[in-house]
């Protein structure tokens, strides 16, 4: 954790964002989707109606957790693997970093509830407007729009806020 606050210590200063009614919400959206399996059954329901958008939507999540997504055809799936982490955790794939850069999204959303290192740093190092999470040591320093997490029912609230958000 000493790590993770010191590697996010240097604060960025972005421009502030402005979201309206005028606007159609986000055109392009990636969302960091839950490795561990509880959270993702719930994430995974949670999605269903965006298979159906006609907005560019993509998914980021580790490859041994696509198995939890399987209501669709992981299409616009980017996955990681172990391989793409080095020695302390640490995701060390630039390749995928300029990948989720080159998408062009305009609004990223880390779907985590618990804490997920690889999600963290990669959210840190794009360039997207918009980065919604949910509230963590950390987030400040990543996140322009934080979102409580506490039970079931208030991750399906804040899930509604970002539908509000990002779908109009």
């Amino acid at each position: 954790m000493l790590l993770w606050k010191y590697y996010l210590n240097n604060q960025r200063n972005e421009k502030l964002i402005k979201i309206n009614n005028n606007t159609a919400g986000s055109k392009s959206i990636l969302y960091f989707l839950p490795d561990n399996k509880k959270e993702s059954q719930i994430v995974n329901y949670l999605i269903q109606d965006f298979y159906k958008e006609e907005k560019s939507i993509h998914y980021f999540c580790k490859r041994d957790s696509l198995i939890n997504y399987k209501n669709n055809s992981h299409e616009n799936f980017i996955v990681y693997q172990d391989i793409d982490l080095n020695k302390l955790g640490f995701f060390n794939n630039m390749k995928i970093v300029d990948q989720l850069n080159n998408l062009e999204c305009d609004s990223l959303v880390d779907l985590n509830l618990s804490f997920n290192p690889v999600s963290l740093i990669i959210a840190y190092q794009l360039k997207y407007s918009i980065k919604i999470g949910f509230k963590s040591d950390v987030s400040d320093k990543i996140f322009n729009i934080i979102l409580e997490k506490n039970k079931k029912a208030v991750f399906e609230k804040s899930f509604q806020t970002i539908k509000q958000l990002l779908h109009k």
